[in-house]
């Protein structure tokens, strides 16, 4: 997550923008510390809204992360906790193109159950505070500081 979407979809757009401001040295390396947690935040969200939101608010349909296989941080915490039939329900849909819409919401549902959805929740949080203390070292403006923190409290706690 740090190298996809932290990068290019927070650190460089504000790396961009802080170069052309003529931002010194040190704030770029201050921004990019709180790029990269709020990407990852991003990121996360992302994944979640892709495992519990509706085609309609997604724009994709349901499920198409865990037919394709696509190994999300959640995926991948909800398979380590899962267990027995638990376990056998998440296999059973990951990668599985014809898995039934039925399955996939079961799916989601055993995500929920072993905890993979609130200890994300809990990541996003957490690294969001971290974004933001690690602002807090960086030489900008009160006004820029609080656009800032709105905008990527706003990326990572988005619902759809």
């Amino acid at each position: 997550y740090e190298l996809k979407t932290a990068s290019y979809t927070i650190e460089g757009p504000l790396t961009l923008g802080a170069l052309v401001s003529g931002a010194k040295p040190s704030a770029l390396e201050a921004l990019r510390k709180f790029a990269v947690p709020v990407g990852v935040a991003f990121q996360l969200q992302d994944d979640l809204i892709g495992l519990f939101s509706s085609e309609a608010e997604t724009g994709k349909p349901f499920g198409s992360d865990l037919k394709s296989g696509k190994l999300t941080a959640v995926a991948r915490d909800a398979l380590g906790h899962a267990r027995g039939t638990a376990r056998r329900t998440l296999v059973s849909v990951f990668g599985n193109r014809r898995a039934s819409r039925s399955a996939l919401r079961e799916a989601a549902t055993v995500i929920e159950a072993v905890g993979a959805r609130d200890r994300a929740r809990k990541r996003i949080a957490h690294l969001i505070r971290l974004a933001e203390t690690r602002l807090d070292e960086a030489a900008i403006s009160e006004e820029g500081r609080e656009l800032l923190v709105s905008a990527s409290r706003a990326l990572a706690l988005r619902t759809t």
